[in-house]
């Protein structure tokens, strides 16, 4: 079973080096900008719809700004998350050398 936690926590720290790559380059960053700016875009919509808007015009708004919110989280703590990870997976390999000792 512990190989299969080390295992699953090496694949995150890959997804996790992946992600934190993509947001250092050019494009990463211009694809950041442009989540950034659409979510501000939602927000002005929303906040110039809400008393006047119907549900139905208000709820694509908002699932739009979960969708740009949720990447821009993903984006910006992927470096976060892979060093959390390191972190998880030297205590995974330390119990695993417990275990065998």
């Amino acid at each position: 079973m512990a190989k299969t936690d080390k295992d699953e926590i090496k694949k995150d720290i890959k997804k996790y080096a992946g992600l934190e790559a993509l947001s250092s380059t050019a494009g990463g960053k211009d694809l950041i900008e442009y989540l950034q700016s659409g979510f501000v875009s939602a927000v002005d919509m929303l906040i110039s719809k809400y008393k006047s808007g119907k549900t139905d015009e208000l709820i694509p708004l908002i699932a739009m700004m979960d969708e740009k919110l949720n990447l821009l989280r993903t984006l910006n703590r992927a470096s976060t998350n892979k060093k959390l990870a390191l972190g998880a997976l030297k205590e995974e390999e330390a119990k695993i050398q417990e275990e065998t000792s």
